[in-house]
């Protein structure tokens, strides 16, 4: 039986530009490659998920009058994902993100116009009853606290991709069993790590890991501390490794409820996908 996970959260339109280098300014620049893919952690979380053989459920805003939600809608329909659209008759604008990749490094640059979470007029009832695990990376901030909710009466386990902090998060957190978020997020008020740490052990999380690109990362069973290090790779393309782990993990702890060992497996997928160009390609390859 597959393990059947959701995830809440944000889809974008990804215009991905593939270089040697990093253009200077008031230059032109031939990129070696482009790409045009949907992207948005819950996304990108959800596309793992379902390449790792599970059964993915993907609830978000995509709308009826955007012009690029078609490219969005087959993509997940290729993955063999259930696409829950909660976007009301007044949305119309799906982020789109513009994305420059040194493939000297590996390392991603990423242009955004600010984002409002928007949040749906209407939430109706969720039905969670056919799902193991549930992601939410705190965008449209009342459908995910209406499902992380939900999912406390079924005693279905919450992961949060966490971001930066949004709006809404204090009311979230409560309802999160294992947050897994970078090194650099960072609560109001909070402006080191330590801060952010004891900030966060306050919350009953079963589990909680701090990720920081190819540097180690920091997990807490409990109070139990533990230091994970990632395979050492030669990096293509980091774009959304992150969102890869989270999906990842959702898929090894829904099948094993082992945070440690769930965490470690998810770090070597995301440190594959890092191989390939794209942050799908990985799941094409044996």
């Amino acid at each position: 039986m597959k393990i059947r996970g959701a995830f809440i959260g944000l889809s974008t339109l990804d215009v991905v530009y593939y270089t040697k280098h990093f253009p200077e300014e008031d230059t032109k620049l031939y990129c070696t490659d482009q790409q045009v893919i949907p992207g948005g952690m819950a996304t990108n979380a959800a596309i793992t998920f379902s390449g790792l053989q599970g059964q993915s459920s993907l609830l978000t805003c995509v709308g009826e009058q955007d012009q690029f939600g078609d490219t969005i809608r087959e993509e997940i329909k290729k993955r063999q994902i259930k696409l829950l659209d909660f976007a009301d008759k007044e949305f119309n604008h799906i982020p789109i993100s513009s994305i420059l990749i040194n493939q000297t490094t590996g390392s991603r640059t990423i242009l955004n116009k600010p984002f409002i979470p928007y949040a749906p007029v209407l939430i109706p009832p969720l039905d969670l009853s056919e799902v193991d695990i549930l992601l939410v990376d705190g965008f449209y901030i009342d459908l995910a606290i209406a499902a992380a909710k939900e999912a406390k009466r079924l005693s279905i386990p919450v992961v949060m991709d966490a971001g930066s902090w949004k709006p809404g998060f204090e009311r979230l957190l409560p309802l999160v069993d294992i947050m897994i978020v970078s090194a650099g997020f960072r609560p109001p008020g909070q402006v080191s790590f330590t801060e952010t740490l004891e900030y966060l052990l306050k919350f009953p999380f079963c589990g909680m890991a701090f990720t920081n690109g190819a540097e180690s990362v920091v997990a807490y069973s409990g109070q139990i501390r533990h230091e994970l290090q990632p395979k050492q790779i030669s990096p293509v393309d980091t774009l959304g490794a992150g969102d890869v782990l989270h999906g990842a993990f959702c898929y090894y702890f829904g099948s094993s409820g082992e945070f440690i060992p769930s965490l470690e497996k998810a770090m070597k997928i995301a440190s594959k996908s890092c191989e390939f160009i794209g942050p799908h390609t990985w799941m094409e390859t044996d």
